[in-house]
């Protein structure tokens, strides 16, 4: 069977797995309107050695973020993906 997309309360082993797509770094939190986002909607945020990282999306696998990837990156060239288990990242 295929695997479905971001479905938490599957059991698999992958449950806690969760891939992002990283699109902007900030020194402050920004508001949902602010025009750094360029209109990139829903985002979220996370803070990492007092830095605001910016990402789009939330994934159950690699390939599925890597699929919309191309899109963030028509308005954030440097975009790319990144790994949380557990509700941390993974680097």
């Amino acid at each position: 069977t295929s695997p479905k997309p971001d479905n938490k309360k599957d059991s698999g082993q992958k449950s806690n797995d969760e891939y992002r797509i990283q699109f902007l770094t900030s020194s402050n939190v920004l508001s949902s309107g602010d025009k750094r986002l360029k209109g990139l909607r829903p985002v979220d945020h996370y803070t990492e050695k007092s830095l605001v990282k910016y990402t789009y999306g939330h994934y159950s696998s690699q390939a599925e973020a890597n699929a919309d990837l191309r899109k963030v990156r028509k308005s954030f060239p440097d975009a790319f993906v990144i790994h949380f288990k557990n509700g941390q990242r993974i680097k």
